[in-house]
């Protein structure tokens, strides 16, 4: 098998889902790409049939986000209303 063929069949089995992953090599990596930004996260791999509630501080991260969203629909609802009145 040459170079080419290698490859190709590497880039091939990297497209079957769920295929094969090495979680500590995922791991490893997703901690040098925060670290690089400079970010400080905690790594967990959620398990099969996880419950929010069973991770308080993602939970607080998740309403962080939706609190986000909903000040920013707020204030576009009421940008968006002064601009129709200055029309």
């Amino acid at each position: 098998m040459d170079f080419k063929e290698k490859n190709f069949n590497r880039y091939v089995e990297a497209c079957n889902y769920p295929g094969v992953l090495n979680e500590e090599v995922v791991e490893q990596q997703l901690h040098l790409y925060l670290k690089a930004l400079n970010i400080d996260k905690k790594i967990v791999r959620l398990p099969r049939n996880w419950k929010l509630e069973d991770y308080p501080s993602l939970e607080r991260y998740c309403h962080k986000i939706l609190d986000g969203f909903r000040n920013n629909s707020a204030r576009s609802t009421i940008a968006a209303n002064d601009a129709t009145a200055a029309r």
